[in-house]
C-alpha cells in the first residue's frame, strides 16, 4: 500500500558519459505525504568515485533531514543529520522521537561510519521502547577499530518486557 499523499517537484541532472559524471538538483513544492507538509531540496555532483557539494534539507510536519558535505575523496565527510520530533508524521503506526547524526567517510572501496542516534517513546507495531541511545564507528578496513554502545529501557517486543538492556562492543574486523 502507498501512503496517501501528493508530491510534486521537480529534478534536473545534466553530466557526461566520459567519467561519468553529473549533477543533480531537485526540489519539492506544494506536497503533503499522511497529512503533513513535504518540502524540500537539494543538489550534489556525482560521479564514479565521489560524491561532492552535496547539500539536502527536506522538512516533513516538523520533522528534518539533512544531508551535506563529501564522500570519495582522502579528506571528505559526508554528515547527515535527522531530527524527528514527531515519528507518527512519516506513518500513522509510528510515534515517539528521533534525532541522529552520523559521518560518512573514507572512499567507496575503505569507507568509514561514525555515528550517535537516540530516540524516546518509541511505539510501533509488536514494539516498544520508552527511551535508547546508540552511537559507535566501524570501517570496511578490517584492522579499523569497530565500536557500538547500545542501551533501551522500558523495551516491549512480541508482548515480553525487558526492563534494560545495555550493548558494548569494541575490537576490530580483524582475524
Amino acid at each position: 500500500d502507498f501512503p496517501q499523499g501528493t508530491i510534486n517537484g521537480s529534478l534536473t541532472g545534466h553530466g557526461t558519459v566520459e567519467g561519468p559524471s553529473a549533477l543533480v538538483e531537485f526540489k519539492l513544492s506544494d506536497s503533503r505525504l499522511h497529512n503533513a507538509p513535504l518540502s524540500g531540496a537539494g543538489h550534489a555532483s556525482l560521479s564514479a568515485q565521489r560524491i561532492s557539494g552535496a547539500e539536502v534539507n527536506v522538512q516533513h510536519g516538523n520533522n528534518r533531514a539533512k544531508l551535506s558535505g563529501a564522500f570519495g575523496g582522502a579528506n571528505d565527510t559526508l554528515r547527515v543529520q535527522v531530527d524527528v520530533p514527531r515519528l507518527a508524521t512519516l506513518h500513522p503506526q509510528l510515534a515517539g522521537r528521533l534525532h541522529g547524526e552520523a559521518q560518512l567517510s573514507g572512499t567507496l572501496k575503505a569507507p568509514q561510519v561514525r555515528f550517535d542516534a537516540r530516540t524516546e517513546g518509541l511505539r510501533a507495531p509488536a514494539i516498544s521502547i520508552d527511551r535508547a541511545t546508540a552511537r559507535g564507528t566501524a570501517a570496511r578496513e578490517p584492522s579499523a577499530p569497530l565500536r557500538l554502545e547500545a542501551r533501551a529501557s522500558g523495551l516491549v517486543a512480541a508482548n515480553r518486557p525487558v526492563q534494560r538492556v545495555e550493548v558494548a562492543l569494541t575490537g576490530s574486523q580483524a582475524a
